[in-house]
């Protein structure tokens, strides 16, 4: 092969590769840089849940009114003690407590209308924990989101949170232990107490 000609299906080569490499460039989607050219990828976005739970109070409430839970229940539902004015707040995690509970669209129908529930993938219950008192400040939120099937089969494929107030930060998430040892006695309500229920509202369940 001459030399002029073998030039000339080198360059047509080159101009190919050219061609294909700017074609895969143009297809990478925005805020994915290429990482052959070196930038920090993109920042990832703020926890999900975390924004989801920020609007709970937006959702359906389960009680009518706050519910008083003896603390013995209360502490149990504590989470680990930490530092700082949320310590001092709430001091005494054994003193009687009241709770708020809000469940979203996915969860309403299973919270509020069937007797023996099972709960959509999605579903989410959120109980707010506040003193003892008037007051509209919270102490902790707890949360429930139902997960796909096979995510935690000796929970109802739930998982637990527990959110710093009022940040409404995710200090602890998972197959919390004494989470899951406590909503096993609700077993056959998927793993959901309702007792902030009306009674009223308990009457309507089918």
């Amino acid at each position: 092969m001459k030399r002029s000609k073998f030039k000339a299906i080198l360059r047509l080569l080159v101009l190919l590769a050219i061609t294909i490499a700017w074609g895969l460039r143009a297809a990478v989607p925005p805020g994915y840089p290429p990482p052959e050219e070196g930038r920090a990828p993109a920042k990832s976005k703020p926890d999900l849940e975390a924004q989801v739970f920020a609007k709970y109070r937006k959702w359906t409430r389960a009680n009518s009114a706050p519910v008083k839970v003896a603390g013995v229940i209360a502490a149990a539902c504590a989470p680990a003690p930490l530092s700082g004015p949320q310590a001092n707040q709430a001091a005494d995690p054994h003193a009687d407590k009241l709770i708020n509970v809000f469940v979203n669209k996915i969860g309403r129908t299973a919270m509020l209308a069937e007797k023996k529930p099972q709960f959509l993938e999605g579903a989410i219950i959120v109980k707010e924990r506040l003193p003892l008192k008037k007051s509209s400040a919270t102490e902790w939120l707890m949360a429930m989101v139902k997960r796909e099937e096979g995510f935690n089969p000796a929970a109802g494929d739930w998982e637990f949170f527990v959110l710093r107030t009022p940040e409404k930060v995710v200090i602890e998430r998972g197959r919390i232990e004494n989470c899951q040892a406590c909503h096993a006695r609700a077993k056959e309500t998927d793993f959901v107490f309702r007792h902030y229920l009306t009674r009223q509202a308990q009457d309507k369940l089918r």
